[in-house]
């Protein structure tokens, strides 16, 4: 029987370091988000100090969680939502 893959969340965390616009830029190109959904993935961001940015599974979720961490932003890969 073949092993189920688990499903791995990603998690932005509020830095208070990098500006609304450059974290908008970076969801939308390493994301693929709309603007409407990044400016409220900001905003929960901004108001709650966390916000799960999107699920998935490997390999998927590793790449995009390196290119959101070498742009310099705050995440966290979970393996259970929170």
């Amino acid at each position: 029987m073949p092993r189920r893959r688990k499903r791995i969340y990603l998690y932005l965390y509020n830095d208070n370091y990098n500006a609304v616009t450059y974290v908008d830029h970076i969801l939308r190109t390493a994301c693929n988000k709309n603007p409407i959904v990044s400016a409220q993935i900001i905003r929960i961001v901004e108001d709650t100090g966390k916000c799960q940015v999107m699920s998935g599974f490997e390999p998927t979720i590793f790449g995009i969680y390196a290119a959101l961490a070498k742009a310099g932003l705050t995440v966290k890969l979970l393996d259970n939502q929170i």
